[in-house]
């Protein structure tokens, strides 16, 4: 081969990234190319010394070509080892991107590998398992190694500032002058890691981990001049374990943006605790600083964007990425992906999805979640079919979609062709059986999950005690707080929530107030459910004052909109409060807190004049709130005119209800007893012949015991 053909190639890669996309399989052709070159070049070091003079321009061309390459192109992890020796020829003609930097690894087995002083900037080692392999002197700055394995692997001297080392294992490894500067090390284990000289400043410790730590710190890192004991702030109570509480970044509302690395941070932080409006605000301040966005920017409010399903920013951020030159970037991709399935746009995603040069398992689990959420069943399950190695992820997926749209004897089928099923893998069958209003079978699903000893969690109590509370049924209620308080889960916010919901719905308001007190930490839902329940049993004053209880508290979230139709609610069950005391806090919700009503807020607030016997302005507020195509509304409205017999708004009620596609029995029944109400018997005669040709007859009403130890029977 001469030097004309290997030009060849390094033309044929630069073509391939400015232009369009280029299959897996021409990679790959192109990849065995590169591995065939390094053969024959023989131009190692250690093997021949005596190269010719054009294999060393041949060898320069390579490395030159492999450094552009790796600049945008992401390596699979059998690449690295081939690509290895031939970079490692004539370093200087690599350039500022070595062999790793901004490359893909997800997942990669590196057991045992040996890269010194390599440049690993901004790459993604994700789950790579990196066991007994030598990093000594490698710069990770920037990069991501969540959940991999690092047991007893050497990062002496490694520089792993800014990085994500979120559930890593570092049991046994070296960190002996090792820079971590702004890390965040959460949920890592750190047990018998050498750690002498190594800075920790501002990064982001678990408490636990940072107190074992303290006990053996010593050293000064020769690197950045910081003690190893005062980088950890050995002796500081004030910093506590990243998403507690009490930690100021996510209990005090979003700071100036001073770096770009203080945003990725805390922009991280606020997703992961279920803050995305703060990551937003984040973004906001970060856009309109001197900074610019940069990969992990993206992907952290991508996250977020997803999750408030905002697709005209997620759409925005999509076309930033390009601009910015991450369009060819694994991890960027798997973030758009999961952002458009999460949007509802299963078309966007698989666009993404086809056009990347390089995917991993986490690229083939959001497209398989993009389909199956939205519904498109059948693609997912080709997708399922056509991935390398589906992992228990994706079987939780199919399961979890097939269940919500129905199909739970197809999820309990596949579930039984699980490999090593989980606990999400239950949990998913168990919460479809409860959103269908079948929470007898959830009980009994609940029963097997029990008997095959499957560990349960927070989300498997929760499902089943919200059916447990659409049935009333006190004594599984019982018996399941028994089991939940025996294995630990009773503190847990989500867990607490669901027992007091439980417990107001089965009438045991005492039970629900000690489980209220008992939590030690409350979130909104937890307020809005101990609000609830008292408004629904009629104690409005303690509603009320529970409310501005949480109003007054400055560590509690703002009440949001369920928290004040709750308040309203509790109102209108007290017959005694007027329309005008309800008034202040619907208009509290407007102004102070500048919440949009929901169709709900206008319906009670439509009772309360009917209650008074003016329904002047409720057409007018109908309108001026923009719920006019809601039959819900209207529906609530004629109901109203039953109360204070106002004909003339019935009718329009009745019409617009009809309009709508609310013509139940409802409507019927309701314009009759107007028209009876004002002595018009010819029109009421004539709305029930009406009702009886469209055989529509008034549902009749039930209740439910329960005898001894059985569930509730109708």
């Amino acid at each position: 081969m001469n030097l004309a053909s290997v030009s060849a190639i390094h033309l044929k890669s630069v073509n391939r990234v400015s232009s369009s996309p280029v299959p897996e399989k021409s990679l790959n052709s192109l990849n065995n190319r590169y591995r065939a070159i390094s053969v024959a070049c023989c131009c190692s070091k250690q093997q021949n010394t005596n190269c010719y003079p054009e294999q060393k321009r041949l060898g320069k061309l390579l490395s030159s070509a492999i450094a552009a390459a790796a600049a945008f192109v992401a390596f699979s992890a059998s690449d690295i080892s081939a690509f290895a020796e031939l970079n490692k020829y004539e370093a200087d003609t690599r350039g500022e991107f070595g062999i790793g930097s901004a490359a893909q690894f997800g997942s990669a087995d590196l057991k045992k590998a040996v890269h010194v002083n390599e440049n690993f900037r901004r790459a993604n080692f994700t789950s790579a398992d990196m066991r007994e392999s030598d990093f000594s002197g490698s710069t990770f700055n920037g990069a991501y190694l969540e959940k991999a394995v690092a047991y007893k692997a050497n990062f002496t001297g490694a520089d792993l500032s800014d990085t994500l080392m979120d559930r890593m294992v570092l049991n046994e490894a070296n960190l002996t002058n090792a820079v971590l500067v702004r890390s965040v090390l959460t949920r890592s284990d750190l047990g018998g890691a050498i750690i002498e000289g190594a800075d920790f400043s501002d990064a982001v410790i678990d408490l636990t981990q940072k107190q074992a730590l303290c006990k053996y710190a010593s050293g000064t890192n020769p690197t950045t001049g910081v003690s190893t004991r005062k980088s950890l702030g050995c002796g500081n109570s004030k910093r506590n374990a990243y998403g507690s509480p009490s930690s100021p970044l996510l209990s005090a509302p979003p700071q100036r943006i001073l770096d770009r690395d203080g945003f990725c941070d805390s922009a991280t932080g606020y997703v992961r605790c279920g803050r995305f409006q703060n990551a937003l605000e984040l973004f906001d301040q970060l856009e309109k600083s001197h900074l610019h966005a940069d990969a992990y920017s993206i992907t952290a409010v991508l996250s977020a964007c997803g999750q408030l399903k905002l697709f005209t920013l997620g759409r925005t951020l999509h076309s930033r990425s390009w601009k910015l030159g991450y369009g060819y970037s694994t991890f960027v991709a798997n973030c758009l992906i999961d952002m458009y399935g999460k949007c509802g746009y299963a078309a966007e995603a698989s666009a993404i999805f086809e056009s990347m040069l390089v995917r991993d398992t986490i690229s083939w689990n959001s497209f398989l979640s993009a389909n199956a959420r939205n519904g498109k069943l059948d693609l997912a399950f080709d997708i399922f079919l056509q991935m390398p190695n589906p992992d228990i992820i994706a079987y939780n997926e199919l399961i979890s979609s097939i269940a919500q749209f129905g199909l739970i004897d197809d999820a309990i089928s596949l579930l039984s062709r699980t490999p090593n099923p989980d606990s999400s893998s239950w949990n998913s069958i168990i919460s479809a059986y409860v959103n269908r209003k079948r929470a007898t079978e959830a009980l009994e699903f609940f029963s097997r999950m029990h008997c095959a000893n499957v560990a349960m969690d927070e989300f498997t109590f929760s499902s089943i005690l919200s059916g447990i509370a659409s049935l009333s049924a006190i004594i599984p209620g019982d018996s399941t707080h028994c089991y939940v308080i025996k294995i630990g889960l009773n503190c847990h916010v989500i867990v607490g929530t669901a027992l007091l919901d439980m417990y107001f719905k089965c009438g045991k308001i005492k039970e629900a107030e000690v489980v209220f007190q008992s939590l030690p930490e409350k979130n909104l839902v937890t307020w809005n459910s101990m609000i609830s329940g008292y408004a629904n049993h009629g104690d409005s004053t303690k509603a009320i004052e529970l409310f501005h209880q949480l109003k007054s508290m400055k560590n509690c979230p703002k009440p949001d909109e369920i928290t004040f139709l709750n308040v309203l609610l509790s109102c209108w069950n007290n017959k005694i409060i007027p329309l005008q005391v309800a008034s202040v806090y619907f208009e509290m919700m407007l102004s102070e807190y500048t919440i949009i009503p929901m169709p709900e807020h206008c319906s009670l607030m439509i009772k309360f004049m009917g209650r008074e016997g003016d329904l002047s302005n409720a057409v007018k507020m109908i309108y001026e709130l923009g719920h006019q195509e809601c039959g819900t509304v209207w529906e609530t409205l004629l109901g109203a005119c039953v109360t204070c017999g106002d004909m003339k708004v019935a009718e329009i009620a009745a019409r617009k209800s009809i309009e709508m596609g609310v013509d139940n029995e409802f409507t019927y029944v309701s314009l009759s007893n107007v028209y009876a109400g004002h002595g018009k018997w010819e029109d009421a005669g004539g709305v029930r012949r009406l009702m009886k040709k469209m055989k529509l007859r008034k549902e009749g009403g039930c209740s439910w015991i329960q005898v001894e130890d059985s569930l509730p029977i109708s």
